[in-house]
């Protein structure tokens, strides 16, 4: 992964991203330079490259422990809130299902 840091480094630069979300120990802690786990940095103000950062649970961690999910719920309610969007997003109309005729 260290290889891979500058080229990371010039992508975040490039793209400019109002807000980082690291999904697990390993994308926090290459973000952040920390070896701290991802229980000590959900929930904290974190910053890495001038980007915010929310370290949350990586989707295989929660197919282990689905109890995570309500957190990671809350995390990314906590990234809408930092981005200026509503905690919960307006569902979208559901598709219409009907048919056309002759088929």
């Amino acid at each position: 992964m260290a290889a891979c840091l500058p080229t990371l480094r010039q992508q975040i630069a490039f793209i400019r991203p109002k807000l980082i979300l690291a999904l697990g120990r390993v994308a926090a802690a290459n973000l952040l330079a920390t070896n701290q786990s991802v229980t000590r940095l959900r929930g904290r103000q974190l910053e890495a490259h001038g980007v915010p950062v929310i370290v949350t649970w990586h989707p295989a961690y929660l197919l282990r422990n689905p109890a995570a999910k309500v957190e990671t719920w809350d995390d990314i309610k906590r990234a809408n809130r930092l981005l200026g969007r509503p905690e919960v997003p307006s569902r979208p109309a559901p598709p219409d299902d009907r048919r056309t005729e002759g088929q």
